[in-house]
């Protein structure tokens, strides 16, 4: 066998036409009954787990007389301008060990119009298809002549292969993504929770259009903004007015969430292209169930089940069956100020609130919650960061502008401070102590880089600097003042700022 013969043979059946699964039932047929030993099939990603009874059929006949020792990515391999995916079949007559799987690392399949070729190797002569892809099926043409797994990982494939026992996979979902190792450890943690469907937990809500009633809509691309929802022009709307504590979920397309904080100040209707997700009971609340829906623990585990080739597709079916962990009372009641500590980002003690957030959430055992967790604490950092990021700049600038007016004193007076802040900060991270808010934990600039000095956080350079720029800070208080004249000059305010700058950089990076 021989990968480009293969997919040359699928291009001579119709595909995603109106007839599709009697097209795809007559190309696996022909397939099939041509083939002897080990057999290629092309098919639209994931069309054999669905429950449509063509689909059933599909399945049963290429699993009537076969087995499936392979599944493979091919991504956009016929449709490069759409968002339709394809995966390989292989099938032997020989029962396998193992069924190997893999994903294509790449974006890209086609560099260019592939509409005036005919064939994959017209392509490949033509440099049409990229260099990662084109290098990735000639290692799919290496595993159809059985190259073991350890060999192919050698190879420079662009791609993913692993490999699952027959006897652990589940022929009732061939997704790739649901056979991942990664995948297969998330199910794992999972199964030490304790979850329920979600339409135990909340009521789903189907919005459906009516007839002759108008008003503004919510729709997919406001989910990002959902004050933009009042700007839009009133329009046919919908059986489901939106109100506070609401998650609305995309039902196709790009997989997005967002929640309802706030009533709005007029009526807003959810468009029919949304879910709308209400809880139900007290075991859940919606600002967990909307960090759970966005946490990236979560999203894996959703989308391994998905049922469509294009985007994401969710079905009423699908969402109603979605698992959701039944979370501790600790993950609970955090979640509300968890989530206020991401997404309230117009809060100025911001900072103060994150780190509550930061030193105080307890991490839970079981490991999916953890995992979870842990998550949100990461992109809590994260966001802390930027934050810390754009005030620092904004006093660079200040310190800046002093030194170009003249006014140094001004200015390492102002590095002095900019340096307390952030140490501090810092400090407080390292130990799980807000010091800059505590009542009880007050330290001096001298005291605060003294500790760094001690716990090896800065180099030994640094924490001369830091000494530096605080010494020259203090020129701010009446009695050093009065004892010592300093003169102070441009080149030693651009001294002070360039060492702070270092300082800063170091903080950054380490955080």
């Amino acid at each position: 066998m021989d990968i480009y013969k293969i997919i040359d043979d699928r291009l001579r059946y119709p595909l995603a036409s109106k007839t599709v699964n009697k097209d795809d039932l007559d190309y696996i047929d022909h397939v099939l009954s041509t083939q002897e030993n080990q057999a290629g099939l092309i098919l639209r990603q994931n069309i054999i787990d669905r429950k449509a009874s063509n689909n059933r059929l599909i399945k049963e006949l290429v699993l009537s007389d076969w087995y499936i020792s392979g599944i493979f990515d091919l991504s956009k391999l016929m449709h490069p301008y759409t968002g339709i995916n394809f995966s390989f079949y292989w099938l032997t007559k020989i029962k396998p060990k193992q069924v190997m799987f893999s994903i294509f690392k790449g974006s890209e399949t086609y560099k260019g119009n592939r509409r005036h070729v005919n064939t994959l190797e017209d392509l490949v002569v033509n440099r049409v298809i990229t260099l990662k892809y084109e290098q990735y099926l000639n290692c799919l043409s290496k595993v159809i002549k059985n190259i073991s797994l350890s060999e192919l990982n050698q190879q420079n494939c662009e791609a993913d292969f692993f490999e699952r026992a027959l006897d652990d996979v589940n022929f009732d979902n061939l997704s790739i993504r649901y056979n991942s190792p990664e995948m297969v450890e998330n199910r794992l943690k999972l199964e030490d929770e304790i979850t329920k469907p979600l339409s135990e937990l909340t009521d789903i809500l189907l919005p459906q259009q009516i007839k002759d009633r108008t008003g503004k809509v919510c729709k997919p691309k406001h989910l990002d903004r959902l004050p933009d929802c009042l700007k839009s022009e009133a329009e046919k709307a919908t059986n489901i007015l939106i109100q506070a504590g609401d998650i609305l979920v995309t039902r196709m397309g790009k997989l997005n969430f967002t929640l309802v904080e706030h009533d709005f100040n007029e009526p807003v209707f959810a468009s029919n292209y949304l879910f709308v997700i209400r809880p139900k009971n007290d075991s859940i609340n919606s600002e967990f169930l909307f960090l759970y829906f966005k946490s990236e623990t979560a999203q894996k585990y959703f989308l391994q089940f998905e049922p469509s080739v294009i985007g994401h597709f969710f079905t009423k079916e699908h969402i109603n069956n979605l698992p959701i962990i039944i979370p501790s009372k600790d993950v609970l009641s955090n979640a509300r100020p968890l989530f206020e500590a991401l997404y309230k980002d117009k809060n100025p003690d911001r900072v103060e609130i994150i780190n509550k957030e930061l030193f105080n959430t307890k991490v839970p055992e079981k490991p999916f919650q953890k995992d979870l967790i842990q998550e949100i604490l990461s992109h809590l950092q994260i966001v802390k960061q930027h934050f810390i990021r754009e005030v620092i700049e904004g006093d660079l600038s200040e310190i800046d502008a002093c030194i170009n007016a003249g006014a140094y004193k001004s200015a390492l007076i102002l590095s002095g401070s900019v340096l307390e802040g952030v140490l501090l900060d810092w400090l407080s991270e390292i130990d799980k102590i807000d010091y800059i808010n505590s009542k009880t934990h007050k330290k001096m600039l001298g005291e605060i880089i003294s500790e760094f000095k001690q716990s090896q956080h800065l180099t030994a350079y640094l924490i001369e600097a830091a000494f530096k720029i605080s010494g020259y800070r203090n020129i701010v208080h009446p009695k050093v003042f009065l004892q010592k004249r300093v003169n102070l000059d441009k080149t030693i305010a651009e001294e002070i700022l360039s060492d702070l700058r270092k300082i800063l950089s170091k903080r950054l990076r380490d955080s």
